[in-house]
């Protein structure tokens, strides 16, 4: 029996393979940033990889606990021969499962980003939640960075996108944007910035505006935050208000939390609408006007202000969207297709030609309801208690 038994235990070890495709770490040069531009000759693209690299202890051996990181740069007449390239001057196999960032040249970028963007998307490796950057400049100088504080640019550009007030676009988010009927792309710009002190450090104040995978325009970071706003993801917003145009220096900042924006869209005969609703709660974060806003009616007065403001802003960007651009980098098409699916169908492929046509209005709710400490302009309460 007992001899049975061990015939039976052998026979089923046969049959286990074990981890026989495991790929030990040690083994491999793991990516955590790439940057792709145009090479020196036509149909020539430069690939810039970023790997990461443990700091040694000099003499010992061993890892002081740090990181560094490397980059190495390759020529191709396409991304997965230049990445072919690379592997072949790497004495560890190419791994790109822990990428952070993939930056695309803006040359690149006015020219088409259909070549990067098929190689990120059949490649099974790179992660889909890697952030994609439109860089100006020398795509690999922002790369061969070395920050002070993080532990590459890669991981500072990453910090960066999780900000509130800043745009980040996954690989999964160009993808679903590049397949839309509406064609166009939205993605935070990097370029490398002097400071006054000389140091020049990676900055995302602009964003890239791309139709049909071909960048057209590029907007500042206030219009960044128009279109974040439009489309729902600003949660928090700063805005400075000025009560009174005869008096510009007299102004009054107000920080808006809770912000939510819904889009309505209506089909009138041939008339398309899209009704942008949005409401936010407000608090007085400074006052150097002369409104008292311990009186109900001023308070009334200044959501009216803050509301006028803020439409003007967000109607001026989607004025541009419509006569510079024609691209529908808010979803309009989106929402008409969830609303109605059968007139859509009808009419999308005529799409570019109804955007620009499309009557936007705004319904906003402003509930501006804290002062701060003080009610009064500090020089205002400065003045009465002297006189008292």
């Amino acid at each position: 029996m007992m001899r049975k038994l061990m015939i039976a235990l052998l026979m089923v070890a046969c049959l286990l393979t074990g981890c026989w495709d495991r790929k030990e770490i040690n083994d491999l040069a793991i990516i955590t940033g790439a940057a792709v531009s145009l090479g020196k000759q036509p149909n020539e693209l430069e690939l810039t990889l970023q790997f990461y690299s443990p700091i040694r202890t000099g003499g010992s051996g061993r890892s002081s606990g740090g990181a560094s990181s490397i980059t190495r740069a390759k020529l191709g007449r396409n991304m997965s021969e230049a990445a072919s390239r690379l592997q072949d001057i790497s004495p560890r196999q190419l791994f790109w499962g822990h990428g952070q960032v993939f930056l695309i040249s803006e040359q690149l970028a006015q020219q088409g980003i259909e070549e990067p963007l098929d190689f990120m998307i059949r490649f099974n490796e790179p992660p889909e939640r890697i952030n994609v950057l439109i860089c100006r400049g020398e795509a690999s100088k922002v790369l061969k960075w070395k920050p002070k504080i993080e532990r590459d640019s890669s991981v500072l550009l990453n910090e960066i996108g999780n900000l509130d007030n800043s745009l980040q676009i996954t690989l999964l988010d160009l993808y679903k944007m590049s397949v839309n009927t509406a064609g166009a792309i939205i993605l935070p710009l990097v370029e490398m910035e002097k400071l006054s002190d000389g140091e020049e450090v990676p900055a995302v104040n602009y964003t890239a505006i791309l139709k049909n995978r071909k960048l057209i325009a590029v907007v500042n970071k206030k219009q960044t935050r128009d279109i974040r706003w439009i489309t729902n993801h600003s949660k928090t917003a700063s805005v400075l208000l000025v009560p009174d145009e005869s008096r510009p220096k007299h102004t009054v900042s107000v920080y808006f939390q809770h912000i939510r924006t819904t889009l309505k869209p209506v089909i009138r005969g041939n008339k398309w609408e899209v009704s942008i609703e949005t409401q936010a709660d407000g608090s007085v974060l400074e006052n150097n006007s002369d409104f008292d806003l311990s009186k109900p009616e001023k308070m009334k007065e200044l959501q009216e202000v803050a509301a006028k403001a803020v439409t003007e802003r967000l109607r001026s960007v989607i004025t541009s969207a419509q006569q510079q651009w024609n691209a529908d980098i808010f979803d309009f098409s989106g929402t008409f297709h969830r609303k109605y699916p059968g007139i859509w169908n009808k009419n999308k492929a005529n799409w570019d030609q109804l955007f620009p046509k499309v009557r936007v209005t705004f319904d906003v709710d402003f509930n501006i309801s804290h002062t701060g400490l003080i009610n009064k302009n500090i020089m205002t309460n400065l003045k009465e208690e002297a006189s008292q």
